[in-house]
């Protein structure tokens, strides 16, 4: 399946930014090329699996942020894994990225998080201000967001910037889900009176992220950060979150894993066990869907821990493939 990506990052630097953005087309292996601006922007248009009578594009784009020490190399083959890993669990829609300059080194964690704030604003003028413009009266187009770690960061910049800037603010625009994986941001930014929740919630019709308290990644990341500010995809999001907002803790799937000793010593491996989960993906695609209730997605129950609605838990088995397939038919009838 041909993949889209804009990368901000320097050819052939992966810890520094460009001076302009590369618009690359990825083939089925993750090999880029690259093209001119107007051209990528049309290949993306006419990825779109079907046309209304309009003959404008109808169906899904999901734009991919990455996080934390990601290396151009590696931000290129994880575009392809979850390319499969979507399509499985019978998603169809069209996959774009956005490659910010992460070192993609342990030690990175600094340098990252500085080009993590210039980027912000890059995503904004490269890959926001394109797809708001895609959003015509008529278009049938529905548009989603998925950030992993540090890349939560950036998405949450550039929708709290978002709002000043006249090229997208000219017209009104929204994005159909927003998915936070392990988010490193501080949990309080995602407060509704904070404007990480705030302009969120104003551009988001669902906002989701997955949590987990194994997440030693980001028990480092709270001591780099200089001060006690629990991370999101550590502990979960605020009590005062938007209503807009919920949270899947996926604690209880961590718990029940059997990793090799190599993978326990990892601290990668609570950070990012997410993505090699069937059970993470079925209840993600079903969120990229749409068209089932939060409160309704089966892949997730209420946290019986919590008083607050929209808290769950994801299961800690994969749901059966009759049951499943039944589900992903109601999310996409429900649309």
């Amino acid at each position: 399946m041909t993949s889209f990506m804009i990368s901000v990052r320097k050819k052939g630097d992966d810890g520094k930014m460009a001076a302009t953005p590369r618009y690359l087309v990825l083939d089925d292996a993750g090999a880029p090329a690259e093209i001119s601006m107007s051209a990528w922007r049309r290949a993306v248009l006419g990825a779109f699996p079907q046309t209304n009578a309009q003959g404008l594009p109808k169906g899904d784009l999901l734009f991919y942020v990455h996080g934390f020490n990601v290396s151009f190399a590696h931000s290129c083959s994880g575009d392809v894994d979850n390319i499969a890993k979507l399509k499985a669990q019978g998603w169809d829609g069209v996959y774009a990225s956005f490659d910010w300059p992460s070192l993609g080194l342990v030690a990175g964690y600094y340098g990252d998080r500085s080009n993590a704030r210039a980027s912000a604003n890059a995503l904004i003028d490269t890959a926001l201000a394109m797809f708001v413009s895609m959003q015509q009266p008529d278009c049938e187009a529905s548009v989603s967001v998925m950030a992993h770690s540090m890349g939560a960061f950036v998405v949450r910049q550039a929708f709290s910037w978002a709002y000043q800037d006249t090229k997208i603010n000219n017209k009104a625009w929204s994005i159909s889900q927003l998915i936070f994986v392990a988010g490193d941001v501080a949990t309080g930014s995602l407060s509704e009176d904070q404007a990480g929740g705030r302009w969120l919630d104003k551009y988001v019709g669902r906002t989701t992220c997955y949590s987990n308290r194994f997440d030693s990644v980001l028990k480092i990341s709270d001591i780099k950060n200089g001060e006690p500010t629990p991370r999101a995809g550590r502990v979960g999001l605020p009590d005062d979150a938007p209503a807009s907002f919920c949270n899947v803790d996926c604690s209880d799937l961590f718990k029940s894993l059997h990793f090799s000793l190599g993978e326990e010593l990892d601290p990668a491996t609570p950070h990012t066990f997410y993505f090699d989960r069937t059970e993470f993906w079925q209840d993600a695609v079903l969120t990229l869907e749409g068209g089932i209730d939060r409160e309704a997605i089966p892949s997730r129950i209420a946290d019986p821990t919590s008083t607050i609605s929209s808290r769950f838990l994801l299961e800690t088995q994969p749901m059966l493939a009759a049951d499943y397939a039944a589900a992903l038919k109601l999310a996409q009838l429900g649309k």
